[in-house]
């Protein structure tokens, strides 16, 4: 009885979250969200960085 109990939980540990594969990695539904949190932060980021370097750098004379 306490094998059985004891490989019901191994199991539910395995297949009790959804997850998903990337390049052979399995994420979780809770990594995921914040890999595409991350994904669009730095595309926020990187587009401002490059907004103010397009404006800055002819003002400076280096454009």
């Amino acid at each position: 009885m306490g094998e059985a109990k004891r490989r019901q939980q191994q199991l539910g540990a395995e297949y009790g979250r959804p997850k998903r594969q990337l390049f052979g990695f399995e994420l979780n539904e809770a990594f995921k969200a914040k890999l595409i949190k991350w994904t669009i932060e730095g595309a926020i980021v990187s587009s401002v960085i490059f907004v103010v370097m397009w404006v800055m750098l002819p003002r400076l004379g280096l454009g």
